[in-house]
Formats: C-alpha cells, structure tokens, sequence
C-alpha cells in the first residue's frame, strides 16, 4: 500500500492523522530547489572532511550544529507548526542527525520503535524525517504499520547486521505484517513526522 502524495497541512488535520496512524506524510517543507541547496552544503561539508573521519562523523550526528543551513531547517516554520500540532508550542529539538543511503546500497533500516532505545521518561515525542533527495519506493523510503503507535514497546533484538543503518542493527523481535504497511515516499524538500513507539 502507498501513501498519498497530496501535502498535509492543516493543523487539526495533522493532529488527527497523528493520532490515528502513528504519523504524517507527506509535509512540503522546501521546494527541491531549497532541499538540493542542503543536500550541495551538505556534500561540500562532506568532501573538504573526507581526511578526517572523526569530523565526518560528527557532521553525520550533528549537522544542525555544524551546517548553518541545516540550522535553520530545524527552526522551520512548516515543520515547527506540524510538531507543534501534535506536541503543544513548548518544543525542543533534541538531535538532528543524518540517514545517508545511497544510490544502489544494500543498506537497510530494520523494523524498530525509536523509543527502545532513546531512554526518556515521556512518550510526548516525535521525530521530524526530512527528505534532501527523492526518496521512492523502489529506492526504500521508511515504511510504517499505521496504529503501531498505540502499542507499548515490544521486544527488540541487536542483530548486528553490517547492512544496516541502525548503530546496533536493532530489530523487531515480533512478526511484523508487511501487508499493513503504508510506504512513506518523500520528494525531495519533503518531511515525515512519526511517533517513537511506531514501527
């Protein structure tokens, strides 16, 4: 199944989609003009710290702390209205980090809940997906089981996996129904906006 491409907007309509799946998609953040601007301040960042590994690691962690222009994307307006929209105006970026999947990579994202392994005391969270290039079905756009937010947390296991993104390779430990789930294709200046406890 595949989610929609028309932009969600509303605010009352964010909030009850929020509610009900366990996330919103598609938001237009950038035009893909805007977004290939990132992605090229990006790369530039990318090649002057290719001798340092150290550095790039921390532009992967950290590029809202080391790129102005990744900055202000986490001071959106969009995104900061959509947040709002389901977490009240009080809000506070934790982390903004970078999920580099190239062209043709085996690489995957297994099936998790975020709040496994995030250690917070509160569920009152949500992670903003914004995306620099195009991400399609055919290239592996994020997936998600709408409603799985309404479960508590379910075993994981750390597999370790070389082809996976996740630092662990954590996955879920319970069948997940690939039918159930909705594709969460992205255009390029396009974001996402998922529950923690989702999967």
């Amino acid at each position: 199944m595949s989610q929609s491409q028309s932009s969600v907007t509303a605010q009352d309509e964010i909030a009850s989609t929020y509610e009900r799946d366990g996330f919103v998609v598609p938001i237009d953040v950038l035009s893909q003009s805007q977004a290939q601007r990132l992605r090229a301040d990006l790369e530039t960042a990318e090649a002057e710290l290719a001798s340092d590994s150290e550095k790039l690691a921390l532009l992967k962690a950290y590029p809202d702390r080391l790129l102005p222009s990744f900055d202000a994307l986490t001071r959106n307006e969009t995104l900061i209205a959509a947040a709002s929209a389901v977490l009240g105006p009080d809000l506070m970026v934790w982390s903004a980090g970078l999920f580099i999947k190239e062209a043709n990579s085996p690489k995957i994202v297994s099936w998790h809940q975020d709040l496994t392994y995030w250690g917070l005391d509160d569920i009152c969270e949500t992670t903003c997906w914004f995306a620099l290039s195009t991400a399609s079905e055919q290239a592996g756009c994020m997936k998600f089981v709408p409603g799985s937010h309404k479960t508590k947390i379910v075993p994981h296991v750390d597999t370790y996996a070389e082809d996976n993104l996740l630092s662990r390779g954590q996955e879920i430990a319970v069948e997940v129904d690939e039918k159930e789930a909705v594709a969460a294709a992205l255009d390029a200046g396009q974001a996402s906006m998922h529950h923690g406890l989702l999967f």
